[in-house]
C-alpha cells in the first residue's frame, strides 16, 4: 500500500516462499540476489607461488595400478583456469597437455577438508575442469561427491550426464548445494577406469574449486497454526538510468577505422533493435545524427541492448560491417596451420584423439569444392574424438561448414553454443553416400553463436570438413549498467561510387580473339550480367545492346562480383573470351634441352642440345626425327623471318675464337661464322635475330666479368661489336650469359643481364637500330622472361614472382606464385606462366590480368632450374612448349575452345574497361578453278589446262575492276582458288591478262549468294588466248603466222596455213588444206573436205573435221618427234588417218628404256573402227596394245615394244582393247 506493507492472510500451516515481482528501474537489495561470499576456495597455488594441496587430500587407491592423481602444471598456460596449477588425474603431460592413464585398471580420488555450511541458507559448488575420457558408462567414471556432516559420500555429478566429456578446452560447472545448507560438507572427485584398457584419453583436470553462499532474493518460512510472521520485508534500490552515445561518419577510404580526415554525417537514424528483427519497428526508440554526426540515447534502464542504423541508398555500413567471412583451404597451400589465419574467428582440432589442436589444410579427394579441406592430428573428424571448434571473437547470427563422407553411411553434425556454453541449434546431414558432401548451415535470429562444434554425427561417422562461413555483425550490443553512460558506439559508412563496366562487341574476322585495326564492332549484340551464373539472360538481369561502334556499358554498379556475358547469335562464333581445354601434355623426351624455336613454315620444333645436336620434332606426327650434327654445345638459337637459316650459340670456344653456327635449313649444312675472342671470354650464349637484318649475340665469361655484345649482318654474316649498347660493362659490355629475348614481330629486343645483383636490364629497338632504355631490377636475374607480339609488353622473373612493365619500364602488373617460364601468346592477349608449386602452366589475360585457365604440366617442375629453357609457342599460337626436367612438353591449345563469359571483381567507383567480346561469323568458301579453254568452246574439256597465277577477285562495287579494298587471291599451279567469306552475296571476278579472251562465263562474273558455313564450289573461269587474225581468200592461200597467237583461217581452196612458235589456231574451212601448227600449244580445224594437219611442237588439239584427214601431233623434223607432247587427235566424219610413225620410226618415244612414256603420246579422241586407220612404223610385231595405264585417259593404250620397258605412244579413247587387232585394217604400217 501507501506505507509499502503487503500481508498475506488465511494461510494454511506450511512452508512458503515469499517473493517479489521485479519492476524496471529498480535493482532488489534485500534479501539480497546472487553471490554473498566465498566459503571455500582452492586454486593449489599460493601467494609466493609455490603450490600446494589447499587442504584437499589424495587417495590414489582403488584399483590395480595405483592412480594417477596429482598436481600438475599440463594445460596451466591455457584460459579458462586462475593459475598454471592444477590437480590431474592421468601422466605423460606437457604444457600443452597430451598427458593419458593408459596405465591398466587405475583409480584415485581428491577430497576437501570439512567446509562449514551451517548458518549459511543457500550454497554453491563452481570448479573449473578439463575432461576427456572413454565416456562414463559403464567405463571410466569421473564423479563429484559430497559427504554431510562426515555421512557417506554421495553423487551430485558426473561423466554420464552433468559433466561434459570430452571439454574443447577449460570448462566451468557449478552444483547447487542448498540441500546441504546448514551442514558441515566434503567434496570429492573420483575417476575410475573400471578395466584395464581403452584409457588412451588425456584424463582429468580440476582447479579453483570454489563454494560461495549465494542468496536467491526470497525468504523461506514454515508456518505455524495462527502464526503471524512479520518483517518479511523488501528492499530495493532504484537505479539510476544509463545512456548511450556515439556517431555516424563517412568512412571514405571504406576501411572501417575513423581517420582524422572523415566527416561525421547527420540526418541518419539510429535505433535500439528490441526484437532483434534488423528493422526498425514502431515501438522502438530512435535517434537522428546532428549535425556533428553524434546520436544519443538517454534515460535508459540498465540492460543489454541492440543498437542499429537506417539504411540509406548509395551507402554500404563499414563499421560493424556484417559481412561474411569465410576460411577455404584451397586458398592457402597445403599444411599452411589455420587456427588463427582469418580475423575474428580461432579454429582449434579437440577430442581425445587429438594430439594437438593445430588445424591444418589438407590435400584430399574429400573435399567439396578444389582440392583440400581441413585436417588434424588423427587426420580426420569423429565424434567425441576429433572435432572442429570455431570460437567467434563477435558473436555472430550464421555458421555453415561442409561436411563430407568418406564411406557409404556417413552424417555430419553441426551444433552452435552460446557464450555459456548453452546449445543453441544441431543440423544434422542426411546419410551421405562416398564423396557427397553437404552444407551445413545453422543461422539464428540473433547474433548469438560464440563457438560451434563441426564433426561426424556419433561414434560411427567418420568424415571431412571444407568451407568454413560466418557472419559478422552489423550492429552493436551494448551492456548498460547502473547509472552508466556508454560512449563511442560508432557506426561508419562509405558512400557507393557507382562503379562502371566498359566493353566493345568486334567482328573478328580472322578468329584470333584479338581486335585487328581492320576489325570493327557489332551493333545490336546483347550483353548482360549473369547473376545467376547459368549461362542465359533471365527476367530481372540487367542488360544492354552494343551501340554503331560495337560498344556497351553497365553504369551505376556497385562494387563487387560480376559476371559479364553475351547472347549468342545464329551463325556466330564467340572466339574472346574462350576456355581452352587442351588435350594433357606430350612429352618430348630430349632430357639436354636448351633453347626451343618452332619452325612453323616446316612445322617443326628445333631443341639444341648440350651434345651439339639440333633435335627436329614434328608435331603432327609427335616424332623425334632424325637429328643434324651441328656443333659441339649448343645454347640459343633463332631463325630468320624467311625460315630457311638458324643461326646457333655454340658454347664450346676455340683456343683464340668462338662460333655461331649458320644452319641450313633446307639441306641441314653448317657454315661456321668466327668471332675473335675478348680477355676471358667464352663460347656464344644467346642470339636473337631482328626485322632489320641483324642478328645480336650474347657471349659467356670463364668466371664472372663482362663480354663484349656483338652483331651480325645477316647479308654478309660480317660481325662487329656494339659499343653503343646500355650494357652495366664498360663500352656497352654485358655480363656473361646475359640473355636476349624478342618480340614475334622482331622489332624489339630485351636484354637481362646475369650474375650481378644490381639485376641490370635494357632494350633494343631494331627498327631505328638503337638502344632505348635500360633500368635496374637489384635483383640476380638467372630465369625467364618474355616479350609480346609487337614488344609493348615486357614479363620478368624476380623473387617468387614475374614483374609486367611497358616497353619503357614502367610497372604493369604484378603476378605471384609464377614464373618457371614465361612466353606472350603470338595472337591473342595471353600470357602463359608456369607454377612451379602447382606444377601448371597459367594463362593470364594481358588485359584484365585475371586468371584464364591452367594447364597440368604433368611432371614435378619445382626443383627445375629454368636458367634457359623456357616456353616456345607456334606462329598460329596453338601449340605452347615448355621445358622441363624430362625434356618438352607439348600442349595443343587448339584442342578445346569453350566460349566463357568474363568474371570481374569490381571495386566501388572502379571504372573498368576493356571486358571485350570477339565473335567471328561461321563462314563459307566460294572456290573453283581458272583453265585454258583450248577450243574456246566455253565448256572445260578433258586435257585443257589450268592457268596458274591469275587474279580472281570480289568486285564489291561491281565496277568490274579490282580496287584497292577488294578482297582478291591468286591461281595456284592447277589454277584453283579458294575464298573464305562470311555469309553475303559476292560478285566473282577474274583480272583478265593481256592478249587474252574470257569464254567463260557468259557475262564475265559469277554472283553467289553464300549461306552460313556454305561450301560453293565450281565458280570457274575459261580463257583462251587473243588471237591474230590472219584470213586467207577463195583461192589456194599460204598463210603464214606471227609470232604472236594467231587465228589463221584459210577459207575455200586448197591452203597451206603456218602456224610459226605460239599457240596458235588454224582453220582450214573448204578445200584439201594443209595444216602446219609449228611450236606451242596449237588448235588446228581442219574443217571440210580432206586436210593434212601437222601439230608441230607443243601440245595440240587437231580437228579434221569432215573428210579423209590425216592429222600428225608432231614436227617430224624433231630428232625425237613427240617427246614430251600430249597431243589430241580428233578426225570427226570419214576416213581418217591417225599418223603416230613414220618409216624413221615410232613417235613419241622418250628413247628411255627405263620410262614408261606416260608423258608424251597422241591422244586419239574419236576413232572409229572400221573406218578409221592408225599408221605405225615397222610391222605388228613392233607393238603390243593394253588397257590404258591407271590415272590416264580411259582406252585402249598403244606400246612400242622395247627391251627393258615398253613406252606408251598412245591412247585410243572410248575404243574397247578387244575391238583392236594390231594385225586388222585399224592399222597401218609403212
Amino acid at each position: 500500500d501507501a506505507n509499502g506493507e503487503y500481508s498475506f492472510d488465511n494461510l494454511s500451516p506450511e512452508t512458503y516462499t515469499v517473493a517479489e515481482v521485479q519492476q524496471s528501474g529498480w535493482t532488489q537489495t534485500s534479501p539480497a540476489i546472487g553471490i554473498l561470499g566465498e566459503v571455500f576456495n582452492a586454486d593449489f597455488s599460493d601467494t609466493d607461488g609455490d603450490p600446494d594441496l589447499d587442504g584437499f587430500t589424495i587417495d590414489n587407491t582403488g584399483g590395480a595400478v595405483a592412480g594417477l592423481w596429482h598436481l600438475s602444471t599440463g594445460r596451466g598456460n591455457q584460459p579458462g583456469h586462475s593459475a598454471d596449477d592444477s590437480l590431474y588425474f592421468g601422466t605423460g603431460e606437457g604444457v600443452d597437455g597430451g598427458g593419458n592413464y593408459d596405465v591398466g585398471h587405475t583409480a584415485g580420488r581428491v577430497t576437501s577438508p570439512v567446509i562449514d555450511l551451517t548458518g549459511i541458507g543457500s550454497a554453491e559448488l563452481s570448479f573449473n575442469y578439463i575432461l576427456a575420457s572413454e565416456g562414463g558408462n559403464p567405463w571410466d567414471s569421473a564423479r563429484v561427491l559430497i559427504s554431510q556432516d562426515g555421512g557417506v559420500f554421495e553423487p551430485i555429478a558426473s561423466n554420464v550426464s552433468e559433466l561434459v566429456d570430452p571439454t574443447t578446452g577449460w570448462t566451468n560447472a557449478t552444483v547447487d548445494l542448498s540441500a546441504y545448507a546448514g551442514s558441515n560438507i566434503e567434496i570429492r572427485f573420483d575417476f575410475d577406469t573400471i578395466d584395464s584398457i581403452g584409457n588412451n584419453f588425456e584424463g582429468w583436470y580440476v582447479d579453483d574449486i570454489v563454494v560461495t553462499e549465494v542468496g536467491n532474493g526470497t525468504y523461506t518460512l514454515e508456518l505455524n497454526p495462527d502464526e503471524a510472521a512479520t518483517n518479511i520485508n523488501f528492499g530495493n534500490a532504484e537505479l539510476q538510468p544509463g545512456e548511450i552515445h556515439g556517431y555516424k561518419w563517412n568512412d571514405e577510404d571504406g576501411d572501417g577505422e575513423w581517420d582524422g580526415n572523415e566527416s561525421a554525417l547527420s540526418g541518419w537514424t539510429i535505433y535500439l533493435d528490441d526484437n532483434h528483427n534488423g528493422e526498425l519497428d514502431e515501438d522502438e526508440q530512435s535517434a537522428i545524427t546532428d549535425a556533428n554526426g553524434e546520436y544519443s540515447f538517454t534515460e535508459l534502464v540498465p540492460g543489454t541492448y541492440t543498437i542499429a542504423e537506417v539504411q540509406q541508398d548509395g551507402w554500404t555500413q563499414t563499421s560493424p560491417d556484417g559481412s561474411n567471412n569465410s576460411i577455404e583451404p584451397d586458398d592457402y597451400t597445403n599444411g599452411t596451420l589455420l587456427n588463427t589465419i582469418q580475423p575474428g574467428v580461432t579454429l582449434s582440432a579437440v577430442g581425445s584423439g587429438v594430439s594437438n589442436n593445430q588445424v591444418l589444410s589438407q590435400t584430399s579427394i574429400y573435399s567439396s569444392t578444389g582440392t583440400q579441406n581441413f585436417n588434424n592430428s588423427a587426420s580426420y573428424w569423429y565424434k567425441d574424438v576429433a572435432e572442429l571448434r570455431a570460437d567467434f571473437d563477435t558473436a555472430t547470427s550464421s555458421v555453415s561448414i561442409d561436411f563430407i563422407s568418406d564411406d557409404s553411411s556417413d552424417i555430419g553434425q553441426l551444433e552452435a553454443y552460446d557464450a555459456d556454453g548453452n546449445l543453441l541449434e544441431t543440423y544434422t546431414t542426411a546419410v551421405l553416400t562416398t564423396g557427397q558432401s553437404e552444407t551445413m548451415t545453422v543461422t539464428r535470429d540473433s547474433a548469438d553463436i560464440a563457438y560451434i562444434l563441426a564433426t561426424g554425427q556419433d561414434g560411427l561417422s567418420f568424415g571431412y570438413l571444407d568451407n568454413l562461413v560466418f557472419s559478422s555483425s552489423d550492429f552493436h550490443i551494448v551492456e548498460v549498467g547502473d547509472g552508466e553512460i556508454v560512449t563511442d558506439i560508432n557506426f561508419g559508412n562509405q558512400q557507393i561510387i557507382p562503379a562502371e563496366i566498359h566493353g566493345i562487341k568486334w567482328n573478328d574476322i580472322n578468329g584470333n580473339g584479338s581486335q585487328d585495326a581492320d576489325e570493327l564492332g557489332l551493333e545490336g549484340w546483347t550483353i548482360y550480367l549473369d547473376d545467376n551464373q547459368n549461362g542465359q539472360l533471365d527476367v530481372g538481369e540487367e542488360s544492354t545492346v552494343t551501340d554503331a561502334n560495337g560498344e556497351y556499358a553497365f553504369t551505376n554498379l556497385a562494387g563487387g562480383t560480376y559476371t559479364v556475358a553475351e547472347e549468342p547469335q545464329s551463325g556466330w562464333q564467340q572466339t574472346f573470351p574462350v576456355l581452352n581445354t587442351p588435350i594433357s601434355s606430350t612429352l618430348i623426351p630430349v632430357a639436354n634441352r636448351r633453347d626451343l624455336v618452332f619452325d612453323d613454315s616446316r612445322n617443326l620444333l628445333y631443341i639444341t642440345t648440350t651434345d651439339g645436336d639440333l633435335e627436329r620434332y614434328d608435331p603432327s606426327t609427335q616424332t623425334l626425327i632424325t637429328p643434324w650434327d651441328v656443333g659441339n654445345v649448343l645454347h640459343g638459337a633463332d631463325i630468320t623471318p624467311d625460315s630457311s637459316t638458324l643461326y646457333l650459340a655454340e658454347g664450346q670456344r676455340g683456343a683464340t675464337q668462338g662460333f655461331i653456327r649458320k644452319l641450313n635449313l633446307d639441306t641441314g649444312n653448317v657454315t661456321n661464322l668466327t668471332y675473335n675472342l675478348d680477355f676471358g671470354e667464352g663460347g656464344a650464349w644467346d642470339i636473337n635475330i631482328g626485322a632489320n637484318g641483324k642478328a645480336l649475340f650474347t657471349t659467356i665469361f670463364e668466371g664472372s666479368g663482362w663480354t663484349p655484345l656483338r652483331e651480325i649482318d645477316l647479308s654478309n654474316d660480317a660481325m662487329t661489336i656494339r659499343t653503343d649498347s646500355l650494357g652495366s660493362g664498360f663500352g656497352g659490355e654485358v655480363t656473361g650469359g646475359s640473355r636476349i629475348y624478342r618480340s614475334r614481330d622482331r622489332h624489339f629486343f630485351f636484354f637481362t643481364e646475369a650474375n650481378i645483383s644490381s639485376g641490370p636490364i635494357f632494350t633494343y629497338d631494331a627498327v631505328t637500330d638503337t638502344f632505348p632504355n635500360s633500368a635496374q631490377t637489384n635483383a640476380f636475374l638467372s630465369r625467364g622472361a618474355a616479350v609480346n607480339r609487337d614488344g609493348s609488353l615486357m614479363a620478368l622473373r624476380l623473387g617468387s614472382g614475374v614483374s609486367v612493365f611497358d616497353r619503357d619500364f614502367n610497372s604493369i602488373e604484378n603476378l605471384s606464385n609464377v614464373g618457371a617460364g614465361l612466353v606472350f601468346d603470338p595472337i591473342g592477349d595471353v600470357l602463359y606462366a608456369a607454377d612451379a608449386d602447382a606444377d601448371e602452366v597459367v594463362a593470364f589475360d594481358t588485359e584484365t590480368w585475371d586468371e584464364l585457365y591452367r594447364l597440368d604440366i604433368g611432371e614435378n617442375i619445382n626443383a627445375f632450374d629454368f636458367i634457359f629453357t623456357g616456353m616456345e609457342v607456334s606462329d598460329d599460337g596453338q601449340l605452347l612448349f615448355l621445358g622441363t626436367p624430362s625434356g618438352v612438353r607439348m600442349f595443343d591449345l587448339s584442342a578445346s575452345s569453350t566460349p566463357i563469359p568474363h568474371t570481374i571483381e569490381l571495386n566501388t567507383g572502379e571504372i573498368r574497361t576493356g571486358i571485350d567480346f570477339g565473335n567471328q561469323e561461321q563462314r563459307g568458301t566460294i572456290s573453283g578453278s581458272k583453265w585454258s579453254d583450248l577450243d574456246g568452246d566455253g565448256i572445260r574439256d578433258t586435257g585443257e589446262p589450268g592457268l596458274a597465277n591469275w587474279t580472281i577477285y570480289l568486285d564489291d562495287n561491281n565496277n568490274g575492276q579490282l580496287d584497292t579494298d577488294e578482297t582478291s587471291t591468286t591461281t595456284d599451279e592447277l589454277g584453283n582458288y579458294s575464298f573464305s567469306l562470311e555469309p553475303g552475296t559476292y560478285t566473282v571476278a577474274e583480272v583478265l591478262e593481256p592478249d587474252w579472251v574470257q569464254t567463260y562465263p557468259i557475262g564475265g562474273t559469277h554472283t553467289v549468294a553464300l549461306a552460313t558455313a556454305e561450301d560453293v564450289s565450281d565458280i570457274n573461269f575459261g580463257n583462251r588466248p587473243a588471237l591474230n587474225a590472219i584470213i586467207g581468200t577463195s583461192a589456194d592461200d599460204e598463210l603464214l603466222g606471227t609470232p604472236i597467237p594467231d587465228d589463221i583461217r584459210g577459207l575455200d581452196g586448197n591452203d597451206r596455213l603456218f602456224g610459226r612458235q605460239d599457240e596458235d589456231t588454224l582453220r582450214g574451212n573448204r578445200g584439201d588444206d594443209s595444216l602446219y601448227g609449228g611450236g606451242g600449244d596449237d588448235n588446228l580445224l581442219g574443217n571440210l573436205e580432206n586436210d593434212v594437219l601437222y601439230g608441230g611442237k607443243g601440245n595440240d588439239n587437231l580437228q579434221g573435221g569432215p573428210g579423209a584427214d590425216v592429222l600428225t601431233g608432231i614436227n617430224i623434223l624433231d630428232a625425237l618427234p613427240g617427246l614430251g607432247e600430249i597431243d589430241q587427235l580428233q578426225g570427226n566424219a570419214d576416213i581418217d588417218t591417225f599418223v603416230l610413225a613414220d618409216s624413221d620410226g615410232t613417235y613419241y618415244n622418250d628413247g628411255d628404256d627405263l620410262s614408261f612414256g606416260f608423258e608424251d603420246y597422241g591422244f586419239i579422241l574419236d576413232f572409229t573402227v572400221g573406218e578409221d586407220v592408225i599408221r605405225l612404223s615397222g610391222g605388228a610385231s613392233a607393238y603390243f596394245l593394253a588397257e590404258s595405264p591407271t590415272g590416264l585417259p580411259s582406252g585402249t593404250a598403244i606400246f612400242l615394244a622395247t627391251e627393258t620397258q615398253d613406252e606408251l605412244i598412245g591412247i585410243v579413247r572410248n575404243v574397247p582393247l578387244a575391238q583392236l587387232d594390231l594385225t586388222g585394217s585399224s592399222f597401218s604400217y609403212v
